[in-house]
Order: C-alpha cells, then sequence, then structure tokens
C-alpha cells in the first residue's frame, strides 16, 4: 500500500549537491550533518593505487573504474588519479554513476542512515532542465529506493530559510551565478539571470596573478611534517 507524506511528522534527509560541495542534513535543523566535496577521483582499474584507504572513506569500483569519495580521498595521493565532477558545463548533471555514488556516501557513510527509511529532498538548480528533472528522479528512486522524493529549488529553499515566501534570490555558487525572483514560493521563471562567471573563474584569475607574480603554487600533498632537530615534538613543514 501506498504511503502519504505530509506535514511537519515525515522524517526526511536533505540533499544539496552543489557544484563544488555536497550538503546532507536533516529537514529542520538549522545547519548540515556532513559537507564534502562534490567531486570524486577516478582512477582506471589496471592503474589503481595500492594506498590503503583514509580514514575509512568510501571507494566504489564500477564499469572498469575505481571511484574515490571524501576530502580525505581526495587529498590522498594516488597515481594516475583524476578528480572529476559529476556537473557539465553549464551546471547541470552529466555523470549519474559519479551522482548516485555521492548520494550513496552522503546518506550511508556520513549521515548513516538507510535511504529506503527516509522520504528525501532534493534541491536542484534554478535553471534545472526538464530532462536532467527525469533522470533525477528515476535514478533516485531505482538507486536509492526511497519511499518519497521531493525536488526543489534552490532559490525557493534559500527564501524558507529566512521565513520568507517573497524575494530575489542571488546565488554566487562555484560554477555559475544565478539571480532568481521568487514569488508566493515559486521561481518566476522568466525572472531568472545567469552568468557564467564563478567561484571556478575566480579562482583561475587569482591563480594566474599569482603566478604572474612568481608565486608558486602547489598541492596540499607535496608537503610533509619534518620533526625539528632538537625540539622533539615540534615540526616543520617542508616541500616532498
Amino acid at each position: 500500500m501506498a504511503a502519504i507524506y505530509g506535514g511537519d511528522e515525515v522524517n526526511a534527509v536533505v540533499l544539496d549537491l552543489g557544484t563544488w560541495q555536497t550538503k546532507a542534513g536533516y529537514a529542520g535543523d538549522d545547519t548540515p550533518k556532513a559537507v564534502f566535496p562534490s567531486l570524486a577521483g577516478v582512477v582506471a582499474n589496471s592503474a589503481a593505487a595500492n594506498g590503503m584507504e583514509v580514514d575509512g572513506q568510501q571507494q566504489q569500483q564500477q564499469q572498469g573504474r575505481k571511484l574515490f569519495y571524501g576530502s580525505q580521498e581526495l587529498g590522498y595521493k594516488r597515481p594516475d588519479m583524476e578528480v572529476v565532477s559529476p556537473f557539465t558545463a553549464d551546471g547541470l548533471l552529466g555523470d549519474w554513476e559519479i551522482t548516485q555514488q555521492l548520494w550513496e556516501y552522503a546518506l550511508r557513510e556520513r549521515l548513516h542512515i538507510d535511504p529506503r527509511e527516509n522520504a528525501v529532498l532534493l534541491a536542484e538548480p534554478t535553471h534545472n532542465s526538464r530532462e536532467v528533472r527525469e533522470k533525477t528522479v528515476q535514478a533516485a528512486f531505482e538507486h536509492l529506493g526511497c519511499p518519497a522524493l521531493f525536488l526543489a529549488k534552490d532559490a525557493v529553499l534559500a527564501t524558507f530559510s529566512v521565513a520568507k515566501q517573497t524575494s530575489v534570490v542571488v546565488d554566487a555558487g562555484y560554477g555559475c551565478t544565478t539571480v532568481a525572483g521568487v514569488h508566493d514560493g515559486y521561481v518566476l521563471t522568466k525572472s531568472v539571470s545567469r552568468s557564467p562567471v564563478g567561484g571556478r573563474l575566480l579562482n583561475s584569475c587569482l591563480q594566474k596573478a599569482m603566478e604572474a607574480r612568481g608565486s608558486q603554487l602547489r598541492p596540499r600533498q607535496t608537503f610533509k611534517r619534518v620533526e625539528k632537530k632538537g625540539f622533539p615534538g615540534e615540526f616543520d613543514v617542508s616541500a616532498g
């Protein structure tokens, strides 16, 4: 028998998969319980690294490649590992294998819950397409097996978070910047304006400016701690 979900009695889980970070938590809480990069480390199985798993972070092996998730795993240096995003250039979901595994990682590894026992609310981009929405719903029901699902525009959720029903929302994200009008809890579709300028472009400009001045930017894993001679317990940082 199909169940009806509604009102405050629903113990819903909220997933917000952004172009830079994924946030997961429970409906009604002030802050998310888990925040981690919306990225996956991809290593071909034939070139998989021999490094041990870090802090129990999740890794998946599918379709001839091994996938790593979580801040610790992404920061662990592995030969031939490529860090990829599930999003396309226009800020919409494109790699559904990575998307599904990010959902699994958020729910099972970070929140430690079974998605089959909880209703799920997914935040979606204001400019999301009908095709991507259909694929999102299909993937959520078939892969997660959640009993109930609701897709909400991120601009609407931002409006509700400040106890308003009508607002103008400026969303400056990593992949793009979006401005949208919200009236009585609904996005005014024709008012949505989107720019490809976001955190990614700003980071690129800052990196070029620093490199032009002779500054060398190196990944975190290329540094190591070295104990000071004659001072046990005190460390310096040196380039590896």
